[in-house]
């Protein structure tokens, strides 16, 4: 999808995009701040997530943006883990890899009006995590929401 919007590509490790627009190079920590700190200034609107106790479901409460449609997406992410990297340019080298993302799913299309779901986010046990993301049809991250394991969200 992002190679398409962001004309970025092919794709390689380690690569980050930034609020769904900005493709960055992930080692390139200079850049990366840069684009932080321009991204603090817009803000995201936040989207509230609960585990309803005693179950595999969540609470996701859409806030009201009314300029829809946006597509929803689930993210779901690692705990944090060290690898050694086999081949490439980065042989031999040992990594840190920080709230990657190893499922995504669409959730549905929304209108921006606002409103309650509830669903199932699938964690397998090596997800630390889930993000919904709420996404204009030009990439951009409007509104989003975490849920970490064993953290008061």
């Amino acid at each position: 999808m992002y190679e398409k919007l962001l004309t970025a590509g092919p794709k390689y490790t380690p690569q980050m995009v930034m609020n769904g627009q900005i493709d960055v190079v992930g080692h390139q920590r200079a850049a990366i701040d840069e684009q932080l700190e321009d991204m603090s200034d817009k803000g995201l609107t936040p989207i509230r997530i609960n585990h309803v106790p005693g179950s595999q479901f969540y609470t996701i409460a859409l806030p009201d943006l009314n300029d829809g449609p946006y597509a929803l997406w689930l993210a779901a992410y690692n705990f944090d883990h060290n690898i050694t990297i086999n081949a490439g340019a980065n042989r031999g080298a040992d990594m840190r890899y920080v709230n990657v993302v190893s499922a995504l799913s669409r959730v549905e299309e929304w209108d921006g009006k606002a409103k309650m779901l509830k669903l199932s986010a699938g964690l397998r046990p090596s997800h630390k995590g889930f993000a919904i993301l709420a996404q204009k049809p030009d990439g951009a991250i409007v509104a989003a929401g975490k849920f970490e394991r064993g953290k008061i969200n």
